[in-house]
């Protein structure tokens, strides 16, 4: 016999309640993930800090939670999280291994943009492994050398690294760089030049005929023979998106995208390669002109 008021008379009140409770969990909002500052310290750094970092980072940042890692391992737990900060003492590891973790983090697909503020002894030797390994990232990065700062300046340094969360992931570079792209829209190849450039995303200018469209996919390819190992081939190609398209249409703000971990560590070796002729450029005509 069929039911008239319309509900299954098999349906207990049970599993009734059981279908409000899956209802409302699907309707409710999806929780943000918490962000963290993440501290690596040694012993004596945490002593004379951690407890005055908890403090200023609790009243003046209370959406954001602290991580301390005591060790190796529990730093690569911590990175697992949303990592908005890392106070790092460049005495924790070795300082080559602590670089590599942090190059890590910055390289995260998914990855929000984090900052990093070292503390240092030895600035000079922070900095020359820091150029080795996280140049491309170094906009957004900051030291305190421990014995000349007192605990205000690590404040006014934790504040101004947190700002950097409105900021872009990583500093764009200037270049003037002829490139080839492939447009899926049109199933068809295009001369173009890049004029800035960065881990995550460029500029590209079309210098043919065709305009760009917000959201159109793109595969570029970058020449890098002279910066990176000849055995790898003499292009960088990499898949993109166009983000924004200024408004004469022939330039666009392209990102990124389904970058694989070999790509990305070329990637950060060309841009590496490519800001240090910058730099050695830039020292050279400072020289001349001296001279002059």
């Amino acid at each position: 016999m069929s039911s008239n008021d319309g509900h299954d008379p098999t349906l207990t009140d049970e599993r009734l309640r059981e279908q409000k409770r899956v209802a409302d969990f699907l309707a409710a909002p999806r929780k943000k993930r918490r962000s963290y500052i993440v501290t690596a310290l040694t012993q004596n750094t945490a002593s004379d800090y951690r407890n005055s970092i908890e403090h200023f980072v609790r009243v003046n940042f209370k959406n954001v939670a602290l991580s301390h890692a005591r060790n190796v391992e529990e730093l690569k737990k911590a990175f697992g999280r949303q990592v908005v900060m890392v106070i790092f003492d460049d005495q924790f590891t070795d300082l080559e291994t602590g670089l590599e973790m942090i190059s890590g983090l910055k390289r995260k697909k998914s990855a929000v943009p984090s900052s990093i503020l070292f503390l240092t002894r030895q600035p000079s030797a922070l900095i020359a492994e820091y150029n080795k390994i996280l140049l491309p990232f170094h906009e957004s990065d900051d030291y305190l050398v421990l014995e000349r700062n007192e605990t205000p300046v690590l404040f006014s340094k934790i504040k101004a690294g947190l700002a950097q969360q409105s900021r872009r992931r990583s500093r764009r570079y200037r270049v003037d760089l002829p490139v080839s792209y492939f447009a899926l829209n049109d199933d068809k190849f295009y001369k173009g030049r890049l004029t800035d450039l960065s881990i995550h995303g460029a500029m590209l200018e079309t210098i043919e005929t065709r305009l760009f469209a917000n959201e159109e996919q793109i595969k570029i390819s970058i020449p890098a023979g002279s910066f990176l190992n000849a055995a790898e081939g003499d292009y960088l190609k990499l898949s993109a998106r166009v983000r924004r398209v200024h408004i004469g249409g022939n330039m666009a703000g392209i990102s990124f995208e389904h970058v694989s971990e070999k790509q990305l560590l070329r990637l950060t070796a060309y841009l590496s390669s490519l800001v240090n002729e910058q730099v050695t450029k830039a020292v050279l005509s400072l020289k001349l002109k001296q001279v002059k």
